[in-house]
Order: C-alpha cells, then structure tokens, then sequence
C-alpha cells in the first residue's frame, strides 16, 4: 500500500511542477545481487532480466558512488511480484 501512496503523491507533484519523473532498477543500483524480500526470501535478477524469488542470501544494498551512469526509464509504475497479503 506505502509503494501506492507514493507513486500517486510523486507522480502528482512531477504533474504539478512539471519534472520529469524516471525510474531505475533497484538491481542495478545493487550491482544485480539479489535482495531481500522477507526473512526468507529474496528478490533475483534472472538472466533473461525476469525477476522471481528465491531462497538465497542477500548482499549488503550499496549505492553507486555514481548515479549519473544509472539507466533511466520511463515507465515508471511500480512493480508488484509478490501478491497482496
């Protein structure tokens, strides 16, 4: 629900004030290691760029010293894979 409210709250203030919004993987951002969805599970980057879950260990989520290399997108709804509680 928290992903929702921001993306409406975000998208209406780049409506407003006319910015651009963009949207990066969070995979990249993490070098493609896996990360961590709950206690047990953990989001991975498949090689044919799906995602799915599994049980593995997640690395520590690190930021790029450089963000201007990111990969940028347009379309920028969030990504729902695990289903509604």
């Amino acid at each position: 629900m928290g992903i929702k409210v921001a993306y409406v709250i975000l998208k209406t203030l780049s409506i407003v004030k006319s910015c651009p919004m963009y949207a990066v993987s969070g995979f990249e951002l993490n070098d493609n290691q896996p990360i961590r969805a709950n206690k047990n599970l953990s989001f991975v980057l498949e090689k044919d760029f799906s995602i799915s879950l599994k049980k593995v260990e997640p690395v520590n989520f690190e930021l790029p010293q450089d963000l201007s290399n990111l990969n940028k997108f347009d379309d920028i709804l969030p990504n729902y894979i695990i289903d509604a509680v």
